[in-house]
């Protein structure tokens, strides 16, 4: 399931968020570079890096104020100020005691979106046997999601197809500033190419992980 809870982030909120990414330099942390050996250690090079914020600081209360306004009995919470360069697979969040993603945009770009598909899997092992299975078959309803959004990305290099295209599509959150987006952690999901939208070469959020 996908939710967008609109104008439930104060843009004072906001710039916290954004100040930490400017004064917490010696927190960041990389998850991936753009070269098959992830041990270049090149800043040019770096798609995806993060901050955690951690109980006790000022951004976690943050976070945790908005996420008990969605979910109260929530008690474990994974927080990341995250700035990335290009986007995702298609893929779910496999990670331990979180049962929910949550967005929150830090900056406003509608035409940037994360899909969310119906397919639901308890981890990576079991999706890999469902992508193995998707290329072996060639009867699969057809619902041609990669002509409505940027997807590019996600086309499959083995066979030139999209694995979205034979997925049904649960819905679709846009990044409105103020706004959160909540979906189920294993449900498959993707970001779409925010860098064919003029001016924006990156996508600046907080990704929060609970259960």
């Amino acid at each position: 399931m996908i939710q967008s809870f609109e104008n439930i982030v104060p843009i004072e909120y906001t710039d916290i968020f954004k100040k930490s990414w400017i004064e917490q330099q010696d927190k960041k942390f990389v998850i991936w570079y753009d070269d098959q050996d992830q041990t270049v250690n090149d800043p040019d090079l770096i798609i995806d890096e993060r901050i955690e914020y951690f109980p006790g600081s000022e951004e976690y209360a943050l976070v945790e104020e908005l996420v008990k306004k969605i979910r109260p009995d929530a008690d474990y919470i994974l927080a990341y100020y995250q700035r990335q360069s290009k986007p995702h697979q298609i893929h779910l969040d496999d990670l331990e005691g979180c049962d929910h993603t949550m967005v929150i945009p830090l900056n406003h770009n509608p035409e940037a979106k994360v899909l969310v598909w119906k397919p639901y899997f308890d981890n990576v092992e079991e999706f890999r046997d469902y992508l193995t299975a998707w290329g072996q078959s060639d009867s699969l309803p057809l619902y041609n999601i990669s002509e409505s959004y940027d997807i590019e990305h996600t086309i499959d290099q083995n066979n030139g197809k999209y694995l979205s295209d034979y997925m049904e599509l649960e819905g679709v959150y846009s990044y409105n500033l103020g706004s959160m987006g909540m979906f189920t952690s294993k449900q498959l999901h993707c970001s779409s190419d925010w860098t064919k939208i003029p001016g924006q070469k990156f996508k600046e959020l907080v990704i929060v992980h609970t259960n």
